[in-house]
């Protein structure tokens, strides 16, 4: 399964709300929302937006009218936005208008309108982020580079602009049952988050910290909890995608060393297929507002 994929997004989506319903993010988003409730609504930009989870978490949780627009270079992942944010909302009872290109969604007493553009992230300068009330991702930090991140605080200056990402990995991953070898995993897998995504070599699992101490020096006051998976022996199917995207990752950062990896893959689905197996994935969220 591509860690990009449509699939490997739905997969993941229970997964990140979940982690995001913890104290700690439930915490920084009802911060977040009374900053913006004190503007009389919000517009909102999501970068690397996927098929819309991020807006799927946040919208219902932010008060007041919404207009959101959609940011991602996939055009195939925007393409399933206006499907899969329809199915959710009338799910929740909401109303939904499809308007061209854009969606409008409604429960009643707010109203979201959400565009999408595709558009390549490199190009931050293009998108104007300081005109927003809110930028902000969901599982993108880890994949972008150092730079990238200098130039997103560059760009949001102090425009007093919010700014808001969540499930940024930062490293820890904990199996259960341990094995020694675990640690070798992970500081292969560390290493492969490293590698250059299409944005320069990743910051990775130092993402948000480097994040943090950009916005810091821009005059924000920064604010961060963590987020983190916990994958329980019943969710085979994501803990199955979550042992592939280790052994894969450590046969890339280590191809001499694939008998040793072999044994830990193959140790892992058989307690995968006994329900024997669950894991803990650290994640964190960065609230920064000026």
């Amino acid at each position: 399964m591509n860690r990009f994929s449509g699939e490997w997004l739905r997969l993941r989506e229970p997964h990140d709300h979940r982690a995001r319903s913890a104290p700690g993010p439930v915490g920084l988003v009802a911060t977040l929302a009374e900053r913006l409730r004190a503007r009389g609504g919000a517009n909102i930009i999501d970068l690397g937006s996927g098929t819309g989870s991020n807006l799927r978490y946040l919208g219902p949780r932010l008060t007041g009218d919404q207009n959101w627009t959609l940011v991602d270079n996939d055009g195939h992942l925007l393409a399933r936005v206006g499907q899969a944010c329809t199915k959710w909302a009338r799910k929740q009872g909401w109303a939904v208008q499809p308007n061209g290109r854009n969606l409008i969604l409604s429960d009643g007493g707010r109203r979201l309108v959400v565009r999408l553009r595709r558009h390549d992230l490199k190009d931050l300068g293009g998108l104007t982020l300081a005109d927003y009330d809110l930028v902000t991702g969901s599982a993108l930090l880890d994949l972008v580079s150092k730079t990238w991140l200098t130039q997103l605080a560059a760009a949001l200056g102090n425009s007093g602009t919010a700014v808001y990402f969540a499930l940024s990995a930062d490293g820890r991953l904990r199996w259960t049952p341990a094995r020694q070898t675990d640690r070798r995993m992970a500081a292969l897998f560390h290493r492969d988050l490293a590698r250059d995504k299409g944005l320069g070599p990743a910051a990775g699992v130092d993402a948000a910290r480097q994040l943090a101490g950009l916005l810091a020096h821009q005059g924000y006051q920064v604010m961060q909890v963590p987020s983190d998976w916990t994958i329980r022996p019943t969710e085979p199917a994501m803990l199955g995608a979550m042992i592939d995207f280790v052994s894969d990752a450590a046969r890339r950062q280590a191809p001499r060393d694939g008998a040793r990896l072999s044994v830990w893959t193959q140790s892992r689905r058989r307690q995968l297929r006994r329900g024997k197996l669950s894991l803990s994935v650290g994640h964190q969220e960065l609230l920064a507002l000026m």
